[in-house]
């Protein structure tokens, strides 16, 4: 109804209804095309509060998944538990738990770790998206309002390629 009004001010920063519903609506097509989110899958959602919180938990659900809300500050065995009774998956996380999660899971189950695809959750910009997704925990990553700028984007996706 109101595409150009803000959906949420962050630290000043605007993201209008009609942004949220692109970002939103491009994550979820990207868990079910690439990671292969299927209806009723669990997905593991480790961040802060952020507007990139808010894209992930509605992308889940666009793709008709399960939302598994996790306490950012869980990166002990609090985890491990989470991630085996939830079965998710597909893990979006911020920054601050992404070196963590994959070997977290892998102390209960090395076949699950393998298959779990870790979506660095940060911020992601063309000047740091090279070094984000050459760490050896990040499968892919979220793109904010840098997907809004077309040469920026293109540089996070050859980025992202190499």
């Amino acid at each position: 109804r109101y595409p150009n009004k803000p959906f949420v001010v962050f630290f000043g920063r605007e993201l209008t209804y009609s942004q949220f519903k692109a970002q939103s609506e491009a994550l979820a097509g990207f868990l079910q095309r690439d990671c292969g989110v299927e209806a009723g899958d669990r997905v593991l959602l480790v961040m802060q509060n952020s507007p990139q919180f808010i894209v992930a938990y509605y992308a889940v659900l666009r793709a008709n998944a399960v939302v598994v809300p996790i306490n950012p500050m869980c990166v002990t065995k609090e985890l491990e538990y989470f991630t085996r009774d939830s079965g998710a998956r597909v893990a979006i996380v911020g920054q601050e738990v992404h070196a963590h999660i994959r070997a977290r899971i892998a102390g209960r189950d090395a076949k699950i770790a393998d298959l779990v695809r870790i979506q660095y959750g940060g911020s992601v910009k063309a000047a740091n998206a090279a070094e984000l997704f050459s760490m050896p925990n990040v499968d892919g990553g979220l793109i904010g309002g840098a997907s809004l700028k077309a040469d920026e984007f293109l540089a996070i996706v050859a980025a992202a390629r190499a």
